[in-house]
């Protein structure tokens, strides 16, 4: 176990960690855990040596490899540690930080994740009464949940695997069936004095609102619209939290659009809500990321509750437009004014 610590100090050192893996350091990490599963220092330890080797990219595929029977593998030692000891709080953030980062862009270890139990392993953190209100686990926790329901890019030029968008979206499924968008807003709850916690939280949701009415009926009915009223007020000076939280609002909006209970639901509070967009695009007039989801949040809820605007509002839906073509970064966002043009058309064309 004290070999195990003094190992984790070593691999924040980055160029330890190749040579941590050449001399065969993960095969003799994980064969301990093995031995030793019912030592929760030990399984901490592993877990946190497991988080330090994955953040060098060569190390993910030497992690999670397997042998002949399927055993052996990095991802496998450290679900088990989690649903060995489940009441270790260090243990499981080492644990969902390690999933976190060896998700990340690695396809083939999303899957593995998945198929061995870790989303409701991760979950299972996320719903604990104790565990929840731990800002220290709760974020890594978020982290993991993301990378394993978000796509890696594909090249330039090149269109999406079509299984990796298929294990993408069963993923996203899994979770909305299993919890995650109740966690999710709980953790906005429970943590939204917490900007970094925030903006891990509305990642999730982003990925999980993409084309699911449920998740979006989900929010809708746990106060989620409400949560994230409150986190965009409360961090109205972060630009990095304004654009989760409006990107966030943007997919929840649209995945509304066919839904007339939630549409309803949504107009109350409906004048409020407005003005926190329009606040959000007039601090930050020079930011294209919170103009740019911004504009498309503020389209979504026009096309859809524009009845319901007073005209003082629609009168400064106009104005926040006008700023958006008039903005100065259009060399570098070009898209920002053309979307801006756009909704102007939209407006110009429907009563």
């Amino acid at each position: 176990q004290h070999i195990h610590q003094s190992t984790i100090i070593i691999l924040w050192v980055p160029a330890h960690r190749p040579r941590f893996a050449r001399l065969h350091g993960v095969r003799l990490v994980l064969s301990a855990m093995r031995r030793h599963a019912g030592e929760a220092g030990v399984q901490r330890a592993g877990c946190g040596v497991v988080h330090g080797l994955s953040w060098n990219p060569d190390n993910k595929e030497d992690i999670a490899a397997e042998d002949e029977a399927g055993e052996g593998g990095g991802l496998s030692a450290i679900i088990a540690a989690m649903a060995g000891h489940p009441d270790d709080v260090e243990l499981q953030r080492e644990a969902c930080s390690a999933l976190s980062i060896l998700s990340y862009s690695v396809d083939a270890n999303k899957l593995a994740i998945c198929r061995r139990g870790g989303i409701p392993s991760i979950l299972r953190v996320l719903a604990d009464p104790h565990m929840s209100w731990k800002e220290e686990l709760v974020e890594p926790a978020c982290h993991a949940l993301w990378s394993l329901a978000s796509m890696t890019p594909p090249p330039k030029g090149h269109q999406p695997d079509p299984a990796l968008v298929a294990m993408v979206e069963a993923n996203r499924a899994s979770m909305v069936r299993e919890g995650a968008v109740r966690s999710m807003v709980q953790v906005l709850h429970r943590h939204v004095a917490k900007p970094f916690v925030v903006q891990a939280a509305c990642r999730v949701l982003i990925q999980l609102l993409f084309g699911s009415p449920r998740a979006g009926q989900e929010v809708m009915e746990l106060g989620g619209l409400g949560q994230l009223e409150q986190a965009l007020g409360r961090h109205m000076g972060s630009a990095r939290v304004v654009e989760q939280v409006i990107f966030c609002c943007k997919n929840l909006t649209a995945s509304m659009s066919s839904d007339k209970s939630m549409v309803k639901a949504a107009e109350r509070g409906i004048g409020q809500r407005m003005e926190l967009l329009l606040r959000a695009l007039r601090t930050h007039a020079t930011n294209p990321e919170v103009q740019r989801q911004g504009l498309v949040a503020l389209h979504n809820v026009v096309s859809t509750h524009r009845p319901a605007l007073s005209p003082q509002t629609q009168d400064r839906v106009s104005e926040a437009l006008h700023e958006a073509l008039a903005a100065r970064f259009h060399a570098a966002a070009p898209d920002v004014p053309l979307r801006a043009a756009r909704f102007i058309l939209f407006l110009a064309k429907t009563p």
